[in-house]
Formats: structure tokens, C-alpha cells, sequence
């Protein structure tokens, strides 16, 4: 995956750049792998920009899912980075972003859900932190 993500970043630069249909939604797609790829090999400053890209490519989708699951992987890099008070932020903006409702799908009810759970932990106040940020310094 490493060799191939840069033609990949690349691709949905050039899908955007020529206004191709869901060419924004891949390109966050992209970041998303880069952010992922970032964390498994402890580059956690290109996590972070990766995310960030992500979320500002979700919203130029305005696909309300995707920017929810890019916000929560924003959310992660930002806690990895042990900002925990953006990183609770950014998740409650998540959950609420894409709240679901009865006519929502399967898919917006799983992140929704995962979102909300993370939000929970945060309105439980400081002393759920400490443990957040070791678990968080443990994982690397």
C-alpha cells in the first residue's frame, strides 16, 4: 500500500483538479489510507496533516458520512498527539454532524454510533483523560 498511495493521492488530486464526480470523496478516501498508513509507522505530525486533509476533502464532498468519519480520525491523530481537549472537540462535532434518525442508513447508524461513544467519553470529565492518554502513549 505504501508504494501504491502516492499515485493514489495523486489520482484524486487530478479527479479534483478536472472536476470528476466524486473526485473529492476519493481524494479524502486517500488521505484517510495516508493518515492510517502514518500512524502504523509513528509519523504522527503526517497523521495529523493527513487527517486534516481528509476533512477538508469530506467537506468539499459534502457527503455528511464521510466528513464524519474523517473528523474521527482527526479526532484520533489529534489524541495521539495528546491534545485531548481538540481531539473531544472535533469527536462531539463528528457526532453531531451526523446524528442519525430513523431514515438513516446502516452505515450512518455504525459511525454515528462510534462517534457518540467517543463523545460519552468525553463529557465524563477529566479523570476519564489520564487513562485515554496512556492508552494513547502505549499505543505509539
Amino acid at each position: 500500500m505504501a508504494i501504491a498511495l502516492p499515485e493514489l493521492v495523486s489520482a484524486g488530486r487530478s479527479a479534483v483538479a478536472h472536476e470528476v464526480p466524486g473526485g473529492w470523496g476519493a481524494l479524502s478516501g486517500a488521505y484517510k489510507l495516508t493518515y492510517s498508513l502514518a500512524c502504523a509507522v509513528g509519523e504522527l505530525d503526517l497523521a495529523l496533516i493527513a487527517a486534516e486533509r481528509a476533512v477538508n476533502a469530506a467537506e468539499r464532498a459534502e457527503d455528511e458520512l464521510l466528513v464524519g468519519i474523517a473528523r474521527r480520525s482527526m479526532a484520533r491523530a489529534l489524541m495521539r498527539q495528546g491534545w485531548l481537549d481538540e481531539a473531544g472537540v472535533v469527536c462531539s462535532d463528528a457526532a453531531d454532524a451526523i446524528l442519525p434518525d430513523d431514515a438513516s442508513s446502516r452505515d450512518r447508524w455504525r459511525c454515528g454510533g462510534r462517534c457518540s461513544s467517543g463523545r460519552l467519553s468525553w463529557l465524563a470529565g477529566p479523570a476519564t483523560r489520564l487513562p485515554l492518554k496512556v492508552y494513547c502513549a502505549m499505543r505509539g
